[in-house]
């Protein structure tokens, strides 16, 4: 289960780092801040923990992370914001195939449906991540949507890096995230976050201008 050199994470104990001795009845770890956690060694038996031996056996680490769409800019596609659009190159195939699709489907049903605008962004960063070489293409690389909450749509990511090196990987998870959140409004979408006082502050002056 766990071994002189393995990188756990055992929340309950604040152990986060490198296990550097094992005896009979204790474990001793390393964490990355220096300091040593002394556990039972009973507890890896009876509590729950993470080893990311495997993680850097592949030298690959997971991106599981998600950004927040306000849903009141997710809308339907005009034709003025397709042909926008089209001229990414990482999804002009996907909106000339899907809208082949979908007026077929449409004349078949008799009804009126088209492209959204979150679903173009989402085959966007799926596209995107399959482009980025710092990114795995032999393990699962998925771009999905999760359950609304009251903060909005969370578009998740999951993916893995193609290396396992702390640093290296917290540098290509943020530049992704960089790059997704700048890119949203191109696609007519709006990240959601909490109103602040500076936001509070703007609306109220905007009322009293009125």
């Amino acid at each position: 289960m766990v071994r002189i050199g393995d990188t756990i994470d055992m929340p309950k104990y604040n152990a986060s780092g490198e296990v550097v001795d094992i005896s009979l009845t204790t474990i001793k770890v390393e964490n990355f801040d220096g300091t040593l956690t002394t556990v039972p060694a009973k507890a890896f038996i009876t509590d729950s923990f993470i080893n990311w031996r495997r993680v850097f056996e592949k030298n690959v680490r997971r991106i599981k992370r998600s950004i927040q769409i306000n849903i009141n800019s997710i809308d339907f596609c005009t034709e003025e914001q397709l042909e926008k659009f089209k001229k990414t190159n990482l999804v002009a195939d996907y909106i000339e195939t899907q809208e082949a699709k979908i007026k077929k489907q449409n004349k078949d049903n008799n009804i009126t449906k088209g492209l959204t605008n979150v679903g173009i962004f989402r085959m966007y960063i799926q596209n995107y991540l399959q482009n980025n070489k710092f990114i795995s293409k032999d393990l699962t690389l998925l771009v999905r949507q999760l359950d609304s909450v009251e903060n909005g749509l969370p578009i998740e990511i999951y993916a893995f890096t193609n290396t396992s090196n702390w640093v290296e990987y917290e540098n290509i998870q943020a530049n992704i995230f960089d790059h997704i959140i700048a890119i949203a409004p191109e696609f007519d979408l709006e990240i959601y976050q909490s109103p602040s006082g500076t936001d509070i502050k703007k609306l109220l002056s905007k009322t009293n201008r009125v």
